[in-house]
């Protein structure tokens, strides 16, 4: 909003005109204004389609946020008209945002990510694609690296392998696709710390363990953080290492392989973490 005299409780918005006019001198402080907000209240979508007037949220999802006329595809002409609008309506610049943001939709609807992970993997492409790093080679992986990225800024734990099993790359090159987007444009936004117990119920239902086994791994993850043993180790691999000492402990072994494949990680890494657990707990055993 532009600079002026008017107080602040003197402005009112003229909700017709779209503009915001001092009631007192009659100026117009800003104009053309946009309003985001939906404009009724609706119980179903059938409803909000019937009453709606301004068109779907903004979102990042699609190339143009949404902001699309949408062309009736029915008859012959209508489908003529409908696929001609489609063409006009991307660049050719515009083809491989419009490819990959088409990927991310596929991928987290595969993945059954929510719709705020999908918004902002959206976001992080257009990043991506503003900054020219979007090559039409490497596209799938980038949008691999833009699908994890969203799940750890909101901590929805998802592999890097489940993602990678939709575009049919390597962790080599998610790393190095990662390694680009963090050299130009340094870290895309703060990530959450994604909590090692949310991958221990999918370890614990391949492995058919019982729930305490889930509920003594997830205490022992619960004391390795207040040691800040947790702080940089992989969360996959601090869950599968918790699962295999509490089956222990609880009568009801797995293996190392057995979990290694359920986490879908290496044997040394359980390994590893195991030793973390050991050197950094003390277990009491009740006989």
């Amino acid at each position: 909003m532009m600079n002026h005299l008017c107080a602040s409780d003197k402005i009112v918005f003229d909700e017709e005109r779209g503009e915001y006019i001092c009631i007192e001198t009659g100026e117009v402080i800003e104009e053309h204004r946009v309003d985001l907000s939906r404009e009724t209240r609706v119980y179903a979508h059938e409803e909000w389609i019937e009453r709606s007037r301004t068109g779907p949220v903004l979102t990042h999802k699609v190339h143009d946020s949404g902001l699309t006329t949408t062309i009736d595809s029915r008859g012959v002409i209508g489908r003529k008209l409908s696929a001609l609008h489609k063409r006009l309506r991307v660049s050719n610049r515009e083809r491989k945002l419009v490819e990959a943001l088409a990927l991310m939709n596929d991928i987290t609807s595969k993945l059954n990510l929510p719709e705020y992970v999908k918004e902002e993997a959206g976001r992080i492409i257009k990043t991506i694609f503003n900054k020219g790093l979007l090559r039409k080679n490497k596209l799938a992986i980038f949008v691999a690296v833009a699908v994890h990225q969203s799940c750890k800024i909101h901590g929805v734990p998802v592999r890097i392998q489940d993602i990678l099993t939709y575009v049919g790359g390597t962790k080599e090159e998610f790393w190095s696709a990662k390694m680009q987007i963090a050299t130009k444009l340094g870290k895309i936004i703060p990530e959450a710390t994604i909590d090692p117990s949310a991958f221990i119920p999918r370890i614990i239902t391949k492995l058919k363990l019982p729930q305490s086994v889930a509920a003594l791994a997830s205490r022992i993850i619960a004391n390795l953080r207040m040691k800040g043993v947790t702080e940089g180790k992989d969360p996959v691999g601090l869950a599968a290492a918790s699962v295999y000492v509490a089956s222990i402990l609880l009568n009801t072994k797995r293996t190392q392989r057995d979990i290694a494949k359920a986490a879908g990680i290496t044997e040394p890494t359980i390994r590893s973490r195991y030793r973390d657990i050991i050197e950094n707990l003390m277990i009491i055993v009740n006989l």
